[in-house]
Parts: C-alpha cells; sequence; structure tokens
C-alpha cells in the first residue's frame, strides 16, 4: 500500500509515493512545474530529500522548461485549426457530408474532417486519435526493427495507448514498448530518438551514467532531440528523469 508524504526542498513542494519498487523515480509535470518522486517503500524521507537535491538543477531547469514551453489549447476540430503529423503543420478543413467520420491529408498543407454535420466534438477527436493511431502504427515498425538491430536484440514487441505524461515506456521483462499516440505529432528524428531511449533500458533500466553512455554511443545527437521534443506543441508533455 502506498504511502503519501510531502517534502519542502529549497522552496520547491515535492509529493512522495512510496510503492514496491526498487528504484526512485522523479517526474516533473505540466502545466505547473509539479514535483514527485515515486520511492521504494522502506526508503527514508531523509534519504529521499537528498535524492531530490542531488538532482535539484534538473528539476529547475525542467520546471524553467515547462514555464517557457508554449501549450495547444484544446482541439476544437474546426476550420482553420492547426494540427500536427510527422512534425508538419496543417490546417484543417470540415466537409459535411453523410457517412462516417474520416481524416484524410489531400496535399501538405491541409488535413480535411470529414463528417455528418450532426457529428459530436466527441466523436470527431476520436475519429482524429483513430486516424494518428493508424498512421503511427505505419512509421513504428520500420524504425523500431531498424534499432532494435543496431542494438542486436530481437523479440521486441510493441503498442499504442494514451498516456497522460510520458511519450514511451518500456516494460523490459515483457519485451513490450508503449508508444502514445501525440507522438504521430512528431517528425521521425523525434520517433527515434524515443524508440533509442526505450531499446537502451534493455542495457540499463536506470537513467544514470551507463545509460547515458549507451545513448551517446547509439545517438549522439539524443540531447537536441530530446529538446526539441519537449518544447512540442502538445497536450500532453513529459519531463522525467
Amino acid at each position: 500500500m502506498s504511502i503519501n508524504d510531502t517534502l519542502e526542498v529549497s522552496g520547491i513542494t515535492v509529493e512522495v509515493t512510496r510503492k514496491d519498487i526498487k528504484n526512485l523515480h522523479l517526474a516533473v509535470y505540466p502545466p505547473n512545474g509539479r514535483v514527485t518522486v515515486s520511492a521504494p517503500e522502506p526508503m527514508s524521507l531523509d534519504a529521499i530529500r537528498v535524492a531530490v537535491v542531488t538532482r535539484l538543477v534538473w528539476v529547475k531547469k525542467a520546471q524553467k522548461q515547462i514555464a517557457l514551453a508554449p501549450r495547444q489549447s484544446p482541439r476544437e476540430m474546426v476550420d482553420g485549426e492547426s494540427h500536427y503529423f510527422l512534425g508538419q503543420r496543417y490546417r484543417m478543413r470540415v466537409r459535411e457530408r453523410p457517412g462516417p467520420t474520416q481524416i484524410s491529408i489531400p496535399n501538405r498543407s491541409t488535413i480535411v474532417l470529414s463528417c455528418a454535420a450532426d457529428t459530436s466534438l466527441t466523436a470527431k477527436r476520436a475519429a482524429l486519435d483513430s486516424w494518428y493511431r493508424r498512421k503511427l502504427s505505419d512509421v513504428i515498425p520500420p524504425l523500431l526493427e531498424e534499432w532494435a538491430q543496431k542494438f542486436e536484440l530481437t523479440d521486441v514487441n510493441w503498442r499504442i495507448r494514451r498516456m497522460k505524461t510520458k511519450w514511451a515506456t518500456v516494460d523490459v521483462s515483457k519485451r513490450i514498448i508503449t508508444f502514445n499516440p501525440e507522438l504521430a505529432k512528431q517528425n521521425n528524428e523525434s520517433l527515434t530518438a524515443v524508440i533509442v531511449h526505450e531499446l537502451s533500458h534493455f542495457y540499463e533500466r536506470n537513467h544514470g551514467e551507463r545509460f547515458v553512455a549507451v545513448m551517446d554511443a547509439k545517438l549522439p545527437d539524443w540531447r537536441r532531440r530530446t529538446a526539441r521534443l519537449n518544447q512540442a506543441l502538445l497536450s500532453t508533455e513529459d519531463w522525467t528523469e
């Protein structure tokens, strides 16, 4: 059973949740830079405080990124609204017609929503989300296969699942990577950085020096790619260590 506590570290409030886990996990969340720690159940508050202090520079940097990052307002699915696909910005055009709700991209600047006149906003958003998932399902396999080979890994599976705070996550024991459908909005450079990040966890579970060394060896410019990803106009962003 989780035990919740709160710490004050250099004027920053840190929400602490103890779980049945082996390692401490620190995260900073939008929109207000909320700081949370998931810690092993036996870990004392003093030990957690020390861990946060040692990562304080990273926490403040993440909070600054969040404060400066532009926000994408909730999509209303109307004419002229901006939407993103594979790093490219598109303007939406709504075409009312009988039949199922569909999304298409007829040219390099326009995304078309075709739907009945009485289609609800919820149904329109659901159609866009489904379209993003299908498109991402086309993009992931070749990239994942390419990089799994470079890592000399086999039998790496994947799935798409919406997550509130993560671009992706990996279950090494089950050999499965979960991708956020929001990644369909990003270009291949960013998606590659996410894939390499998750594959690196097969060699190192935590985000310490060994993990960084793996990332540096496999994708030397991963910092630039990650910084760009963390500044993206998205409704779900993640700054986690």
